[in-house]
């Protein structure tokens, strides 16, 4: 009887630790371990789902990076209130009141381009 004890003592300390490899490299090492520990493979499945949802939560956080690669964002100051807004804005979302319409230049011509056939 003692033999099944440790046995399934040490089963759930190894699905602990699994599970707390799993999800640590998202800082959530003791979550894992918990999950792990106290559901066995149960809580590896649980674990392995939270684990899905932080990649898919990375890949959309560099998503959004690729698409501001520089991270600078395209802001001017509000003329009502002076705090930064992005310059497409057409209401201050500090100060709640409408933006005058931003003034763009006149649009360019694109250049044409003149292909030559050599003989």
């Amino acid at each position: 009887m003692e033999l099944y004890w440790i046995a399934a003592l040490s089963g759930a300390v190894i699905c602990g630790f699994i599970g707390s490899a799993l999800l640590s490299e998202y800082d959530k090492a003791g979550t894992g371990f918990l999950c792990g520990f106290l559901l066995g493979p149960i809580g590896l499945i649980l674990v392995w789902a939270e684990r899905d949802k932080e990649i898919r939560a990375a890949s959309e956080r560099r998503a959004v990076a690729v698409a501001t690669p520089t991270g600078v964002r395209d802001e001017t100051p509000c003329p009502f209130c002076a705090e930064p807004i992005l310059r497409a804005a057409k209401v201050c979302r500090y100060c709640h009141r409408d933006l005058p319409a931003p003034s763009t230049p006149p649009a360019r011509e694109p250049r044409r381009t003149v292909t030559r056939h050599f003989r």
